[in-house]
């Protein structure tokens, strides 16, 4: 027969306590609230910093610099997921500025994604040539990303190089053939410019 640890006994028999009294609040309807899971990065040192930074900044929008600064006061920093999330919605709602605030805030300074959305907000600034650099990087990374492929190509038409845009919808359609987003989203820049709109 083994002894087991007086420790382990008492959290065996706190377990089993626990699990009874919300195995009851459970069936009278009244089951409590669970502790926030300790985060790292959180402010506090453990349980709760990061649960009181979101909630507590969850009256600004997700997607806003109100947002990120009061997170980063809180001791919270976005991890790249929520930082590309952000500025991609943005980016897509015409704020490149606000945009670039989140994605230059990313730590992982190959992923073609941020790339690339630093690129896009970048040339909507009207720094084209700095944003097709950017897409130069991204597909130096990885040479598939359509997206990366259909914004240089609306930069190209941004320099009036239709050719050069033309170019890259041939790389797309290579890719993932003509029925793919950034195909036909690149195919109707194209056709717009060519007719002037």
């Amino acid at each position: 027969m083994s002894l087991r640890p007086l420790s382990s006994i008492i959290f065996a028999g706190l377990t089993s306590a626990a699990v009874l009294c919300s195995s009851v609040a459970f069936a009278v309807g009244t089951a409590p609230t669970p502790s926030p899971a300790p985060t790292a990065g959180a402010s506090g040192g453990g349980y709760g910093g990061s649960h009181k930074a979101k909630t507590s900044c969850s009256k600004y929008g997700k997607s806003t610099a109100a947002y990120k600064k009061c997170r980063k006061a809180a001791g919270y920093a976005m991890n790249n997921e929520e930082l590309y999330a952000a500025g991609y919605q943005l980016a897509k709602a015409g704020d490149y500025q606000g945009a670039l605030e989140f994605l230059n805030d990313g730590t992982d300074k190959n992923d073609t994604r941020f790339l690339t959305m630093i690129g896009y907000s970048t040339r909507k600034l009207g720094k084209v040539d700095e944003g097709m650099a950017f897409y130069a990087q991204a597909l130096a990374i990885d040479p598939n990303s359509v997206t990366t492929r259909e914004y240089l190509g609306e930069a190209y038409l941004q320099k009036k190089d239709v050719s050069s845009a033309k170019a890259q919808l041939v790389e797309i359609q290579n890719r993932c053939g003509t029925t793919c987003e950034s195909f036909t989203e690149l195919n109707t820049k194209i056709a717009e410019y060519q007719s002037g709109l």
